[in-house]
């Protein structure tokens, strides 16, 4: 009996239960049998373009793993749709001239894999307030004693923040909160939204504090920076780095 082709082996993880995960472990079994990173991504864009115009997880599952085998994800798909020969191919997957092509096996695959972490003195009013002004909702909340929130997760489109009550414990211990330190941060988040002056009139009707006035920013898009109820710093703004990369 002859040996499964490479796109047998493809069409039987789209059969299984779980093709996200099938279609994952296929990846990175044909990356260590020696199929290049440009070759992998060629054959799940192969599939993805018959199945383009079916709503289904077995579509869905094509683009997150593409998304997962080219870490510039969005980039690596104008790349293939504009048709670019294979030299061109190349050089958008090397570091560096004469390098071999990056995989990131280090990431999950799954829908974010980097996620704000914040604490609140008041952590309800803050979920409220995040929800109410910026238009976060709810994907799950743990209460803890009293009034106050052991875990929460906020989604915002296909991002999440997570945050919690302000809590002396092992990792409380290595944050201070803005109030803290001058006001100042060592980070803070920016959150892409269809349009930065929805939100910008919205922070204001709330009494947020703004930092940075709304603009038009030199690198693209429109966006301002504001400071929430407890002082954690915020910007919005239209710039989206992932489509950046297409114009």
């Amino acid at each position: 009996m002859p040996e499964p082709t490479v796109r047998d082996r493809f069409e039987s993880a789209l059969r299984e239960s779980s093709p996200d995960s099938a279609l994952n472990k296929l990846a990175h079994e044909l990356k260590r049998e020696g199929m290049s990173q440009l070759d992998v991504y060629r054959l799940y864009d192969e599939f993805r373009a018959k199945l383009e115009h079916e709503d289904s997880p077995r579509y869905d599952a094509i683009l997150d793993n593409m998304d997962s085998i080219v870490g510039w994800g969005r980039r690596a798909n104008w790349l293939f749709d504009q048709k670019l020969d294979r030299t061109l191919y190349d050089k958008a997957f090397m570091k560096n001239e004469g390098e071999t092509p990056i995989m990131n096996t280090t990431a999950k695959n799954t829908r974010v894999t980097v996620i704000p972490c914040l604490r609140y003195r008041n952590a309800p009013a803050a979920i409220q307030w995040l929800c109410g002004t910026f238009g976060f909702e709810r994907h799950l909340v743990v209460p803890g004693e009293g009034d106050r929130i052991a875990q929460a997760q906020l989604s915002f489109g296909n991002g999440m923040i997570m945050l919690g009550s302000v809590a002396e414990n092992e990792f409380g211990r290595l944050m201070k909160q803005p109030d803290e330190i001058g006001g100042a941060e060592t980070q803070s988040s920016y959150v892409v939204v269809a349009d930065a002056d929805a939100v910008y009139a919205r922070a204001k009707s709330v009494g947020a504090e703004i930092v940075m006035a709304i603009k038009d920013e030199d690198y693209g898009g429109r966006g301002f920076s504001c400071r929430d109820l407890e002082g954690h710093l915020w910007s919005f703004g239209a710039y989206d780095p992932w489509a950046a990369h297409t114009s």
